[in-house]
């Protein structure tokens, strides 16, 4: 994967992290960046990479795009640490278009899943809707020109393209499209939806925002080490949002894991839920610029599950 990126980057890690070597990485993540992980040889030290590179995208407006929400990402982090705000990554060095971070990786004992032990995924929960609680208070960054909206793109996106979408269309295109692909009983709860679809809307003119928010709290950005707590990561949608939801974001997607966040249920913030809900069943029904269409399969997955959570309510 480094020889991949651009001379120039492959020079500035060479001589940043001389004693570093690449080591698999099976984090994922975003197709229009590199992501690698360096470690060294005989010790635990390890720095987590995501390097800009144009060349991965075709259009200059999206290459302007990634390469936006990463510096977004890098000026968030020092937000948070001027705020000492300590669940990030300790080590954040932004150059180069790469932004480099502490490696937490699973060798080293970090989870980016919640772990299958009963005891312990009790802990994680715990541990990262406290980490949740101490983001809300703190000031929102100020965002620069050109810096998008979280919720106004939930919304736009969302709830305001559903009102003139067939929504039955939608969702039987999509059954169709990944029908062999989803859980048996995807297909019966998205018909569901659709049927109640207006006990799930939302106006956007109660839609106020009071608390910091990450916005894409799911577990895949949050590391987790039974001793070292909880550290967050990939905070391009950073901003203001609601109170509550981030805990909302994280609880719908343990349950589109099959967890049971029952126990939790008074932390979720409707509103919030009912926001991404219609922004993952819109975006669903989209084109993905670089062709994922798993991305495409997963916010699908996500409008359902977060519709079957909200029918409890």
């Amino acid at each position: 994967m480094i020889e991949r990126l651009p001379n120039h980057q492959q020079a500035f890690l060479a001589n940043r992290y001389p004693e570093l070597s690449e080591h698999p990485d099976d984090s994922g993540g975003h197709m229009a960046y590199h992501r690698l992980l360096l470690a060294h040889p005989e010790s635990d030290e390890s720095v987590f990479i995501k390097a800009h590179d144009p060349s991965l995208l075709r259009e200059k407006w999206r290459q302007a795009e990634m390469l936006a929400f990463l510096e977004k990402e890098a000026r968030v982090y020092e937000h948070l640490r001027g705020h000492q705000f300590s669940r990030i990554p300790e080590y954040i060095e932004f150059d180069e278009n790469i932004l480099a971070l502490s490696g937490m990786s699973v060798s080293n004992g970090w989870y980016w899943r919640a772990p299958a032990d009963e005891l312990m995924q009790a802990h994680y929960v715990q541990d990262v809707l406290t980490a949740l609680d101490e983001l809300e208070p703190l000031t929102p960054h100020t965002p620069e020109a050109g810096d998008e909206i979280s919720i106004d793109i939930f919304y736009n996106n969302g709830w305001d393209i559903l009102r003139n979408t067939d929504a039955d269309e939608l969702v039987e295109t999509n059954i169709a499209r990944w029908g062999k692909d989803l859980h048996p009983e995807t297909a019966p709860l998205a018909r569901s939806l659709v049927a109640n679809i207006s006990d799930f809307s939302l106006k956007r003119a109660g839609v106020i925002p009071t608390a910091f928010n990450h916005h894409d709290a799911r577990q895949a950005n949050i590391a987790w080490h039974p001793e070292h707590g909880a550290k967050i990561v990939d905070w391009s949608w950073a901003d203001a949002g609601l109170s509550g939801g981030d805990k909302t974001m994280f609880l719908l997607d343990l349950h589109k894991s099959d967890i049971d966040v029952t126990p939790y249920i008074g932390y979720i913030n409707i509103d919030y839920a009912k926001l991404v809900l219609g922004y993952w069943l819109a975006r669903s029904n989209t084109q993905h610029m670089e062709g994922n269409h798993q991305v495409r399969m997963q916010q699908f997955i996500s409008a359902v599950k977060a519709s079957e959570l909200l029918a409890q309510f």
